[in-house]
């Protein structure tokens, strides 16, 4: 706007002078017309003009406009300073002289009945002043409405968007679970294409994300049943079969690992935060450590390991315990999966001013630290399908975890340490996940 509106006014102030200057010659043209008129009529060789027929000069100063009227070679009339030359050549028309140190625009007429010639002389400077204050006084105003046009137009514009910032703000500020939909009152017509827009946008995502959901869990609902069936007819085949059959056995580990994957799904999808129902209370991490140790010890001993659990009395989180119960075990499950026959595992608890650390360690090969992003992807296991150990999984039990700590707004490290602050070498660390509790959210809490 303001490009546009300097060069209209830069156009106008160029049209403006150029006509200016063509009203100053038509001025002058007049004036010449007039003075021959009055001199042949009184038919006279010197008359000097009356006051009233003088025409208006640029000020009171007598050498900004200079009369001149020759017959023959004799000055037969003068108003200013006194000339003994011509302004002018004797040629009809217009023309720029240089007299007195000034640049003079001259108009010279010429009378052929009398022998007259009338010279008319005006400084082009008091000319240029002239018409430029003329013009400046049409585009001054222009020039000064421009900032009131623009704050004007600021404050519009500002206003008119503002429903759109606050659109961007609650865009924003809503959850990666909320995709509810947003309404304003008074809308003006063109932000309600947008905010329609938008809410068909989320109503499509929830419906997409809904169908995704219970697609999942619907088929791992499903599938408890005839995993269960066949279990039994498996197991009343093995009646029929010589003992030790391979083939039972190949369905027999199948179908546990089957039904596993079954499990972990629903798991996964309960712990999902669309789906997670708050059911926070105290929890002694302490004893649910021993509680889920004690279930799973057999696993443990099965292989050899031992199992060691290192924890003050009654360390205090706030969260829900069966989530909380979960995800112990499966971070129990998989050091014990992954440690070798007669290795070690130690799960520590302690606690400083701000955190409360769940430490699960094992003496096994560990994961490379390439692959620490990618162990919580949901079906992603480290070498493929089927882990270098041999041990059959499904990619969901550190997913399960990681969802889990998030519900808790706990962080989660993987690291090699040890309790032993003596360790030097990476082999006499262990590999770790620590879970980092937030001890502010149980002090909000009580």
């Amino acid at each position: 706007m303001t490009l546009t509106i300097f060069i209209a006014v830069l156009q106008g102030y160029k049209t403006s002078m150029v006509k200016a200057e063509a009203l100053f010659d038509q001025q002058m043209q007049g004036v010449a017309d007039l003075l021959l008129s009055v001199v042949v009529k009184n038919n006279s060789a010197a008359v000097l003009a009356p006051p009233s027929l003088r025409p208006i000069s640029f000020s009171e100063s007598s050498d900004e406009i200079i009369y001149q009227l020759w017959k023959g070679d004799q000055q037969t009339f003068l108003v200013g300073n006194i000339l003994n030359e011509p302004l002018a050549e004797y040629i009809e028309g217009f023309s720029d002289r240089n007299y007195m140190g000034y640049r003079w625009r001259v108009f010279t007429r010429y009378n052929p009945s009398d022998d007259l010639w009338v010279m008319i002389g005006e400084r082009i400077d008091q000319r240029f002043l002239l018409a430029e204050n003329i013009v400046l006084e049409s585009i001054i105003p222009i020039l000064l409405g421009l900032p009131i046009a623009a704050l004007f137009i600021w404050w519009l514009i500002g206003n008119g968007l503002s429903l759109l910032t606050r659109l961007a703000e609650d865009l924003t500020a809503k959850q990666a679970d909320d995709l509810s939909a947003i309404y304003y009152k008074d809308m003006p017509r063109e932000l309600s294409v947008v905010v329609e827009s938008i809410n068909t946008l989320f109503k499509r995502l929830e419906n997409s994300f809904k169908r995704e959901r219970n697609f999942a869990s619907d088929a791992a609902h499903e599938l408890r049943t005839p995993i269960s069936a066949l279990k039994v007819h498996v197991h009343n085949l093995s009646f029929q079969l010589p003992e030790q059959s391979e083939i039972i056995n190949t369905l027999t580990v199948d179908l546990n690992r089957l039904e596993h994957l079954v499990e972990q799904i629903l798991l996964l999808y309960r712990t999902t935060p669309e789906n997670y129902q708050a059911n926070l209370a105290v929890v002694d991490l302490s004893a649910l450590v021993a509680s889920v140790v004690a279930n799973i010890y057999s696993d443990i001993d099965n292989k050899g390991q031992s199992i060691e659990i290192i924890s003050a009395d009654k360390i205090r989180v706030l969260g829900d315990k069966s989530f909380l119960a979960i995800m112990l075990r499966n971070l129990i499950s998989n050091a014990n999966k992954y440690t070798p026959d007669e290795g070690k595992i130690i799960v520590h608890l302690s606690e400083t001013d701000d955190v409360i650390n769940l430490k699960v360690m094992n003496d096994g090969p560990g994961i490379d630290e390439s692959e620490y992003d990618r162990v919580f992807d949901r079906f992603y296991r480290i070498g493929g399908d089927r882990h270098s150990s041999k041990v059959l999984g499904c990619g969901l039990g550190l997913s399960i975890v990681k969802h889990i700590a998030d519900l808790h707004h706990a962080k989660i490290i993987l690291s090699r340490s040890s309790l032993d602050l003596r360790a030097e070498t990476q082999e006499e660390k262990m590999f770790t996940f620590c879970v980092k509790f937030k001890k502010t959210l149980l002090a909000d809490h009580l």
